[in-house]
């Protein structure tokens, strides 16, 4: 039995000697109960009719805080407060080699505007705004194992701002909603500084019960820390302008701040005629004096309140003793880079990287590759890679390694499958046609199979011409000019391209006719008829004709389109010898003949 007992006394010291010989202490998190404490707030007389000051004295084992809130009523809806603070706690913070507990401290300011909006739901609106500063704190040097840790405990700078409303709920109960951000900068000095910020927000609820009782509800969800609070307070009549009460808190930390937790005793005395209920009553003033509970009231609750000292823990390991390096392997295969590779010709492709890697023990080598083309395969015992070449706009990586029983190496490069596309000569493109033109060249150039399709592209162009970068349609409008416009088109496929010249020329040729007759129509005086001259004109650019004609009868037109002549028999009949005239944008030519009314 005595040695069962010996033996168990010796695994449990052992056990909490490599335990305190652990250097991981620093994950997880940090937990401080700051308890009990003591809370005493002190709102005196007002110092004029429209202003009055406040104090908040905190105080425990581990926790102080003094603040200091000066308020002023503008007027019967607007007023405005300030507080100072100062905070000092004794928080532990965790570290590699242990916990250190330390005392930290804090300043911080802030203020607050309100509205009232005399209604009997939404009473107020607030804006608030704080800012707060820590100073840093540097521990002594700890030795953990092989380590050797320089630790401190950084500070921080921070700002925010809330936006904030105040709702009655139902008598002598109310509902505060607030957003903001906040900015927390901790003063790291063995790492960059770390920045946390984000918008959050929190609630409070008040409710008035029992005639004397009150009780209070806080949670606030930040960025840098999550709060909640909760007080319940008697006010005994007798007790004139003293009310006591219970609180509990709990902070919980973000990104390494620590938790804590705060039980107590809270006391108020007021020097004016402030009750619980000021508060949770329509400050809105029917007159224009200040009602001085209202003041009270305002200056009773800081404009600023830190729950805890915004400080987070940091350190710096260094060896004690430089680390002994391990001993070469033996007999480690080696080897030299790769030359990136490159197949232009369709079919199957053989590469061999063998003679790239020695084994240094003459010994074999067996050989992998990753990144390898779809198809291709490396020979484990040669080295050499096959497969067949297939376009590919983007080149493949590949890694081959090579091992054998003592390690391996590997060496990457890249191989490349570009098969040029091919073309033929376009010939070269006139026309005199007026207006717009086109003319196709993508098939003139031949893409290999499984290539990606070609983008077209072209220089020299005539003004306002393009080519579709798809279709290889070139379109323009004819310039009309005697210029010759040397064109290089180019077909491109994202591997390689092809190109090609060729030119463009313009010619304007002027519209053709043949002498037309003269002709015998009709000589009853008043008869319709139709003479029709068009197919005596043509244009050899396939331009539209443009018809007027001269020395028509009385009362006859050409149309201007067809070139017909209508129109009716004069009375006195008669020879008129007319002249037709086509026209085009390229020029004009005409014809004369006698048109013969007479018997």
């Amino acid at each position: 039995m005595f040695r069962i007992f010996s033996t168990l006394l010796l695994v449990v010291f052992f056990s909490s000697s490599l335990y305190g010989q652990s250097c991981h202490h620093r994950h997880g998190e940090s937990h401080n109960y700051l308890i009990p404490d003591v809370k005493f707030t002190l709102i005196p007389r007002e110092v004029t009719e429209n202003s009055a000051v406040s104090f908040l004295t905190e105080g425990g084992r581990r926790n102080f805080r003094f603040n200091g809130t000066l308020g002023i009523f503008f007027n019967s809806s607007n007023r405005f407060k300030i507080s100072g603070e100062y905070l000092q706690q004794k928080l532990k913070y965790r570290f590699s080699p242990g916990s250190a507990t330390r005392w930290v401290r804090q300043f911080a300011t802030g203020a607050t505007l309100q509205h009232d909006f005399c209604h009997p739901i939404i009473q107020s609106g607030e804006i608030s705004g704080y800012c707060s500063y820590a100073p840093s704190r540097h521990l002594s040097r700890e030795t953990c194992g092989d380590f050797r840790y320089l630790r401190r405990i950084a500070g921080s700078t921070s700002y925010g701002f809330d936006l904030g409303s105040t709702l009655r709920l139902w008598k002598d109960a109310s509902l505060s909603l607030e957003a903001g951000y906040d900015r927390v900068v901790y003063h790291n000095r063995f790492h960059s500084r770390k920045h946390v910020e984000g918008f959050g927000g929190s609630f409070g609820f008040q409710q008035q019960f029992l005639e004397h009782f009150g009780l209070n509800v806080r949670a606030e969800f930040k960025r840098p820390y999550n709060y909640y609070r909760a007080a319940i307070r008697w006010c005994n009549p007798c007790w004139k302008g003293l009310n006591v009460g219970i609180f509990g808190s709990y902070t919980r930390g973000k990104s390494k701040l620590p938790n804590n937790a705060m039980a107590g005793v809270e006391l108020n005395y007021a020097f004016s005629n402030f009750s619980q209920s000021a508060s949770l009553r329509n400050p809105c003033c029917e007159t224009s004096s200040y009602c001085s509970s209202l003041l009270a009231s305002w200056v009773s609750s800081p404009a600023i309140y830190v729950p805890q000292v915004l400080a987070i823990s940091e350190e710096k390991r260094s060896s004690i003793t430089p680390p002994v390096p391990p001993p070469p392997p033996v007999n480690v295969p080696t080897s030299s880079p790769i030359p990136n590779a490159a197949f232009n010709t369709a079919g199957p492709f053989s590469l061999n990287v063998a003679s790239y890697f020695n084994s240094n023990d003459g010994g074999s080598l067996i050989f992998s590759a990753d990144g390898l083309p779809p198809g291709a395969t490396i020979d484990p015992n040669t080295g050499e890679i096959t497969g067949v070449v297939a376009p590919s706009t983007t080149p493949f990586t590949v890694t081959v390694t090579a091992q054998n029983d003592f390690g391996s190496t590997s060496q990457t490069f890249t191989l490349s499958f570009c098969i040029p596309p091919s073309s033929t000569t376009i010939p070269d493109f006139a026309t005199c046609k007026v207006g717009t033109y086109s003319y196709g060249i993508s098939a003139y150039f031949i893409n290999p199979p499984g290539a990606e399709p070609f983008v077209f592209s072209a220089t020299g162009l005539p003004p306002g011409a393009t080519i579709d970068p798809t279709t290889g349609v070139i379109i323009g409008v004819n310039p009309q000019n005697s210029n010759v416009y040397h064109v290089t088109v180019t077909a491109d496929n994202g591997c390689s391209s092809a190109s090609e010249s060729f030119t463009i020329s313009f010619t304007c040729e002027p519209p053709i006719s043949t002498q037309i007759p003269d002709t015998d129509l009709p000589n009853a005086p008043g008869t319709l008829y139709i003479f029709e001259t068009a197919h005596y004109f043509s244009d050899p650019c396939g331009n539209t004709i443009t018809f007027r004609a001269t020395g028509l009868p009385p009362g006859s037109t050409v149309n201007p389109v067809t070139g017909n002549i209508s129109g009716t028999v004069p009375n006195s009949g008669g020879l008129y010898l007319v002249t037709v005239y086509g026209t085009t944008e390229c020029g004009q030519t005409s014809q004369s003949f006698i048109l013969n009314f007479e018997n």
